[in-house]
């Protein structure tokens, strides 16, 4: 059986437009919604595929997506998380069919949720990847050292410390994990702002694409650049808000 332990297993947009979200990123990447499910949970589908999840920002949040770490057992990371000064932001909820879910604020308040999922084998919590789908999350941070040593203790992360693109950058990867098996990155904020977790979509041409999103109603974030011998990225804020990363590999895989 595959454990969820250590990997990103869902991205979810939180917005406060649920029909223009649906309309930008059918527009910009094919994924569809299926009006059934309006009454209970909306997925992003990529074909057959549910990509991630839609909703309303509840308590006057602002639009953002959310990632979510799997676990096998939702209690201890709970206390694992709360031992090391994160703070709860949400009850340990237990949602039939789905699993067990608790959100939490890191210390410098970067925002992760946890996830025990009942279907541990599900599709969409390990998909392939490609184009229009969530391929890489980074945080954004002041302190890298103090937030790689709490996500080392709360989540199990190994990390591999190394240059990218002249940035001192940190690969979170499984126990024992090399490169390839990397599921996330930490790195030192460019710019003033929030800490934060930010997700990368896969897409073909990442430049093309910024074109397109502005179209679409979205704004870039500047123009994209290079990342290292990797890829090259493009950040936009879609028409509701959100903040999500464009990502154009040089390499196979993501």
């Amino acid at each position: 059986m595959t454990r969820p332990d250590h990997k990103f297993i869902w991205h979810e947009l939180n917005t406060t437009d649920i029909d223009a979200a649906a309309a930008f990123y059918g527009a910009l990447l094919g994924w569809t919604i299926r009006d059934e499910e309006r009454e209970t949970y909306l997925h992003f589908y990529q074909g057959g595929d549910a990509v991630a999840g839609l909703v309303e920002a509840e308590g006057g949040q602002p639009p953002h997506w959310q990632m979510y770490v799997g676990t096998s057992d939702m209690e201890a990371y709970a206390e694992r998380a709360e031992g090391a000064g994160a703070k709860a932001l949400s009850p340990l909820l237990d949602i039939p069919g789905t699993g067990k879910l608790q959100v939490f604020a890191d210390p410098e308040g970067g925002v992760l949720a946890a996830m025990q999922p009942v279907e541990k084998d599900r599709g969409s919590w390990n998909l392939e990847s490609g184009p229009g789908r969530f391929c890489w999350v980074e945080l954004m941070c002041d302190d890298v050292n103090a937030e790689v040593g709490f996500y080392k203790q709360v989540a199990g992360w190994d990390t591999l410390p190394m240059d990218v693109g002249g940035v001192d950058y940190h690969i979170l990867t499984p126990p024992g994990g090399e490169q390839q098996d990397g599921v996330g990155g930490v790195m030192q904020k460019m710019q003033p702002g929030p800490t934060a977790w930010l997700g990368y979509i896969a897409v073909e041409d990442v430049d093309a694409m910024l074109v397109r999103a502005k179209d679409l109603g979205a704004q870039p974030m500047g123009d994209a650049i290079d990342v290292g011998e990797f890829g090259r990225c493009g950040l936009i804020t879609d028409p509701t808000g959100a903040v999500v990363a464009l990502y154009q590999s040089k390499q196979a895989g993501c």
